[in-house]
């Protein structure tokens, strides 16, 4: 029969054991978390810088427009621009 003192040891070490499981998941998750939050502040910025080449784009079009330019071929078409 087990007895009492030998009952906690085995809880504690049981205890300890998940504590350490534990531990090691946290900081795993922790990583997990640091890569993909890396990965989303890329996103974004490549999305903020997209939203303000639309914008750029839409406004040189606009001013184009204004100021009656028809591109090469009079046709308002300025082919391919980067």
């Amino acid at each position: 029969m087990k007895t009492a003192e030998q009952t906690v040891q085995q809880d504690m070490a049981s205890l300890k054991d998940r504590s350490l499981r534990t531990k090691r998941l946290n900081a795993d998750l922790q990583g997990d978390l640091k890569v993909v939050t890396g990965k989303l502040k890329i996103t974004q910025g490549q999305l903020k810088k997209a939203r303000e080449e639309a914008v750029n784009s839409r406004r040189d079009h606009r001013k184009g427009e204004r100021a009656g330019y028809l591109g090469p071929l009079g046709t308002g078409y300025q082919g391919h621009q980067r």
